[in-house]
């Protein structure tokens, strides 16, 4: 019998074929688009990028979402700082991926202590160079 025919003869048998159709396809979808993470993770992440740069672009990715739902005003300057914290994060990795574990030092230098003579210079080309990047 044919779908056509079907829908003449007996409407409500010819919904639930078309509802079964339906869903077929949509599992389908389902199960063709969720491969498993290994076979489907073909990119190469750069050196720097770790489980920390993960989880903060997933928290920013959420703030975005949750500030496109509500349009706050509050919710936008949460998402717009922690984007900034997070560029600033994946801005310090290069960096210190590009220039050895002495830019390391003089970058948290910066952050957690006062600055001392001999930082100065070592402050001051990290600041120029991360303005370039």
């Amino acid at each position: 019998m044919n779908f056509f025919e079907m829908i003449h003869s007996n409407v409500e048998s010819g919904v639930n074929a078309l509802t079964e159709i339906y869903q077929s396809a949509a599992e389908c979808m389902r199960s063709c688009s969720r491969l498993p993470r290994a076979i489907n993770d073909t990119k190469t992440y750069a050196k720097w990028w770790d489980v920390e740069c993960d989880s903060m672009k997933s928290r920013k990715n959420t703030l975005l979402r949750k500030f496109r739902l509500t349009d706050s005003h509050a919710d936008l300057l949460e998402y717009t700082t922690y984007r900034n914290q997070f560029k600033q994060l994946c801005k310090t990795k290069t960096f210190i991926v590009r220039n050895g574990t002495k830019a390391h030092s003089c970058i948290y230098a910066k952050q957690s202590r006062p600055i001392l003579e001999d930082d100065q210079k070592c402050l001051m080309n990290t600041d120029s160079n991360l303005t370039q990047i």
